[in-house]
């Protein structure tokens, strides 16, 4: 996507939804210095391309200076890292929390109200959630799912989406142990299945993070491969001919 086609408002929303995800603001003293760093990571292996046609368009736009990638292999991950008062403040006074983001964030009224909630599912799903293909009943099936430990923020999007006609299920999921933690949190998720949901939100909502749009439309040419072959084959004859389709979606001819 170009970020170029957004207005203001809706570019600090997304921006906001990829920091809900991924991100994180910290504060610390140092030799009497205040810092105020703002990080996003990334997978090193998947999101290069929409760090570098989204995430630091976005930063560049707002800070008017270009940022770093940093590379991470060993870890597999990507990072921005860099400090910035002034963003660190907007960010804080949007309604970020300072430090660990915590199980009862909230989206702020300000997204709410202004009608922004698109680009914060948009932001959101780019970094924390993930198009799922998964094989069922010699058919490849496809999810839309975000999980995180933040109920509320869940709620509200998965709300908006079920109010824009997609029909899907809100789940908890059990806790997972998170390393450096005594404690485990309790996951959420939401997912929408089926092609039908599928298109429904690249049509009204729709992929920033090119991997999840690839996947969509590699998921889409499969599926109208698959429908052709139910519809002109006979029925005596399909099983071979899924299995091939099947074989080649897998391998990526598809």
């Amino acid at each position: 996507m170009s970020i170029n086609e957004l207005k203001e408002g809706e570019k600090f929303a997304l921006l906001y939804g990829i920091m809900l995800g991924d991100g994180c603001l910290s504060y610390c003293i140092s030799n009497r210095k205040e810092y105020h760093f703002i990080s996003v990571t990334g997978n090193y292996y998947s999101d290069r391309p929409f760090f570098e046609e989204v995430v630091i368009p976005l930063f560049v736009h707002f800070r008017g200076k270009q940022i770093p990638l940093k590379e991470k292999p060993k870890y597999g991950a990507i990072e921005l890292n860099f400090c910035d008062e002034e963003f660190f403040n907007k960010m804080h006074k949007a309604g970020f929390p300072i430090g660990e983001k915590g199980i009862d964030i909230q989206l702020p009224i300000s997204f709410q109200k202004n009608n922004l909630k698109k680009y914060i599912v948009q932001g959101f799903l780019a970094t924390d959630g993930c198009l799922s293909i998964t094989k069922n009943n010699n058919y490849f099936y496809p999810r839309v799912v975000i999980r995180t430990t933040h109920k509320d923020l869940m709620l509200v999007l998965y709300r908006y989406l079920r109010s824009l006609g997609l029909t899907g299920n809100f789940h908890s999921a059990k806790p997972r142990p998170r390393k450096g933690w005594r404690s485990k949190r309790q996951n959420y998720y939401f997912q929408f299945h089926g092609v039908n949901n599928l298109r429904l939100f690249q049509n009204l909502i729709g992929f920033v993070n090119s991997k999840h749009q690839k996947k969509y439309e590699g998921f889409l040419k499969y599926h109208k491969q698959y429908e052709k072959m139910r519809r002109e084959v006979p029925i005596n004859l399909q099983k071979k001919e899924r299995e091939l389709i099947n074989k080649e979606y897998v391998s990526g001819v598809i």
